[in-house]
């Protein structure tokens, strides 16, 4: 069980450095990580004293550098397989930084644009669409599946926890339709840097074989938690 759950892992990770080495060097740097935020910045128009800026650049910063810590590099550039190994110990050490939660609120704080703790539909596509230039159906589809309690916006809570299953789930439905979703952007477009942060794949799970997602009960979904030992996630 515990290599499957690594396996989807490492396939998830890989594919996000593939969609983040924008020159195909097969290194990563810290330019790639400032692109990232910049799109967000550019996306939404922000100003560089803003604080959303400050929050998002602060934390690309941070997790840069915990990537680099983890993986034992003396330089400032991370291989493939330095940057699947330095996540997974990211991800699971919080003492300096929890990746999930920071990444999480800093990101969340930018998409809702009226500080109301909730993201509506019309915020979701400006994301969609001002971020990461994609307003296929399937993109739309995916503010259904994260807004989990269907009510019509997506809470910080529903925003936080599906961040946490694209980094601890070995759930290969979650791949599957990120590469669907991935097929279906427009020819010639830009490739997709940090696509976890983007939260493309992060609610696509559970795929029957005719490609229905069913939905796990929300009381379900509120009594399990991370389990390091496993990557996976487990009854609270």
């Amino acid at each position: 069980m515990t290599a499957a759950v690594q396996d989807m892992i490492t396939i998830k990770l890989e594919r996000t450095f593939d969609a983040m080495d924008a020159n195909r060097d097969g290194h990563l740097d810290w330019s790639d990580y400032q692109k990232l935020a910049d799109r967000y910045i550019q996306g939404y128009g922000l100003s560089r004293d803003d604080r959303r800026t400050r929050a998002l650049q602060t934390f690309c910063q941070i997790y840069w550098l915990e990537l680099l810590r983890h993986a034992g590099v003396d330089g400032d550039r991370l291989t493939k397989d330095q940057f699947v190994t330095a996540n997974r110990l990211a991800v699971i050490d919080s003492s300096r930084l929890n990746v999930t939660e920071g990444g999480g609120h800093a990101i969340f704080d930018v998409i809702d644009e009226n500080g109301d703790n909730e993201i509506t539909k019309d915020e979701f596509a400006r994301l969609m669409r001002d971020v990461w230039k994609h307003d296929s159906p399937e993109a739309m589809d995916l503010f259904c599946r994260l807004d989990v309690d269907g009510d019509g916006s997506i809470s910080r809570h529903e925003f936080i926890r599906v961040i946490r299953e694209y980094f601890l789930s070995n759930d290969p439905g979650e791949h599957l339709l990120r590469q669907r979703l991935t097929r279906s952007s427009p020819r010639g477009s830009a490739p997709r840097p940090g696509l976890q942060l983007g939260l493309l794949s992060w609610a696509f799970r559970r795929v029957r074989p005719n490609g229905s997602i069913p939905l796990a009960p929300r009381s379900e979904r509120l009594r399990t938690r991370p389990d390091p030992r496993t990557n996976s996630w487990k009854a609270c």
